[in-house]
């Protein structure tokens, strides 16, 4: 069993799962008491510190499985961490997790079936990763619909569909369509006029939610097909037409006080004018708050 258990260990993992990476770890010797273990994976350089050189490949391991696999933290066996002298001067992220796991009769044996798990787990986030590198070229449906090739693999992802569905966040349209994905016990919700673009809602949330992908990735991909699908399109129009297609509540009243009034969502937007420039104006508003689409305002100039 013991080999099995130091088959667990950050080290190994990392060695595993990034082949290629390990021949270009470096190892500095700091001062005679302190050495340096470091690699550079994609733009990101990840480093581990330690008094012998064992001690920093196993933190430089762990800062990277961590960093990048964030789901499969607790999967990982930390009790060889506690061999070092110097275990409780760590920063305060790996302290935790070596104190979460107790001492080292108390920690679950790791058996085959339990690196089996282990491993297909970062295998999986091993595989979004990489098909994350290159997100900019792809639209969130796509992105989304490749990683459920390879969650498939792991867990079975459920994709089912409902129209007019009972229950529609505020921010939608009463009348619409409900994607639910299901995957590894999480539920998403994604909400459209039809099945096409409930999906492209799902997906954009999934993304996030389920498959830990960067937020603002995946917000720059949305807006990139938002301005791609609203390209040649006044303000207005533009703003009509993606809340139609995603089923989100839209409404441009002028009251007798003669204030427009634009409702987009759960937003509301004011203006004292009515007059065509300051409708555009606050389309342009709408569309960069709750869109985050900036650039549209060279359409309305072309």
């Amino acid at each position: 069993m013991g080999s099995l258990n130091s088959h667990a260990c950050p080290f190994p993992l990392f060695r595993e799962f990034f082949p290629k990476e390990c021949f270009k770890i470096k190892l500095l010797n700091e001062t005679p008491c302190r050495y340096c273990c470091s690699v550079k994976i994609g733009h990101e350089i990840y480093a581990g510190y330690g008094q012998s050189k064992q001690q920093a490949k196993h933190e430089m391991g762990l800062n990277v499985l961590i960093s990048l696999f964030p789901m499969c933290t607790p999967l990982l066996n930390l009790s060889i961490f506690k061999r070092f002298n110097n275990c409780y001067d760590y920063p305060s992220k790996y302290r935790e997790l070596v104190e979460q796991q107790g001492n080292d009769e108390n920690v679950e044996n790791y058996d085959e079936g339990y690196l089996l798990k282990l491993k297909q787990e970062m295998k999986f986030r091993h595989r979004i990763l990489a098909l994350t590198r290159n997100y900019w070229k792809k639209t969130p449906l796509q992105l989304f619909n490749e990683i459920c090739d390879v969650a498939r693999n792991v867990n079975s992802v459920e994709i089912t569909y409902e129209n007019n569905p009972s229950e529609v966040p505020e921010f939608n349209s009463p009348q619409c369509v409900c994607c639910k994905v299901v995957w590894n016990g999480s539920v998403i919700r994604g909400f459209g006029s039809s099945q096409k673009y409930a999906k492209i809602d799902a997906a954009q949330k999934a993304l996030v939610k389920m498959f830990n992908m960067d937020p603002n990735m995946v917000v720059n991909m949305i807006s990139d097909q938002l301005l791609h699908e609203a390209s040649g399109l006044w303000p207005k129009e533009a703003l009509i037409k993606i809340c139609s297609l995603r089923a989100i509540k839209f409404s441009l009243e002028h009251s007798v006080g003669r204030m427009t009034k634009l409702v987009c969502g759960l937003d509301t937007f004011e203006t004292a004018e009515t007059n065509r420039h300051a409708i555009t104006r606050l389309c342009e508003k709408a569309l960069e708050t709750v869109f985050e689409i900036k650039p549209i305002r060279n359409v309305s100039h072309r």
